[in-house]
């Protein structure tokens, strides 16, 4: 069976800072090596067996205050638009690179600041802002 990796924004492993090798010291090993890394390395990292379920995940930050939050390719929300509905919770995409961030959400029209409680509203530096 092949071991290999996965990481955060798909990065290729052509790219010049992404090296995947072989240990020197056995069968069950391959080693993810980054350069250079940035916040936006900040991610779940896999090591797995192609075809099986075996795998390991870390979850890995890089820490970056001067650009505390991740952009993703995939995340293209410059607007994002929120209906009332009293039985539905709204995720809004916001992953950091600072697991112990100090966040808030700032609404506008009508012009509000909401800040996570850990009841109502929460937010997971993994995840996203989530409000019930």
């Amino acid at each position: 069976r092949d071991l290999d990796w996965f990481w955060p924004n798909n990065q290729s492993s052509s790219e010049k800072r992404v090296e995947v090798t072989d240990c020197s010291d056995g069968f069950f090993c391959k080693m993810l090596t980054i350069s250079e890394v940035i916040g936006n390395d900040t991610g779940t990292y896999k090591c797995f067996y192609q075809d099986t379920d075996m795998a390991s995940t870390v979850y890995v930050y890089v820490q970056d205050y001067r650009s505390p939050f991740i952009t993703s390719v995939s995340d293209q929300h410059e607007v994002v638009y929120i209906t009332e509905n009293k039985n539905k919770t709204v995720v809004i995409p916001c992953l950091g690179t600072v697991s112990d961030l100090n966040v808030s959400l700032c609404a506008r029209y009508p012009e509000k600041r909401f800040v996570p409680d850990g009841n109502r509203i929460s937010w997971d530096s993994r995840k996203a802002s989530v409000f019930p």
